[in-house]
């Protein structure tokens, strides 16, 4: 098989036994969520990790 027939098989028009179909990605609309009340705080990466690490601490305190 030469390249061009292993792209005529890729070929819907060209190929009756082929079953997938495409969509070009501009032609879907993805839907984007609306901004929550508080989507104007920002997330301090180093506050979230202390306090994450702080929990775990406890959790471990209380489980031992």
């Amino acid at each position: 098989m030469d390249a061009a027939s292993a792209a005529a098989m890729s070929d819907p028009e060209r190929n009756p036994h082929f079953r997938r179909r495409w969509s070009e990605m501009d032609d879907i609309v993805v839907p984007r969520p609306l901004p929550s009340a508080d989507a104007d705080q920002s997330l301090d990466g180093a506050a979230l990790l202390q306090a994450w690490r702080r929990e775990r601490a406890q959790a471990g305190r209380s489980v031992a």
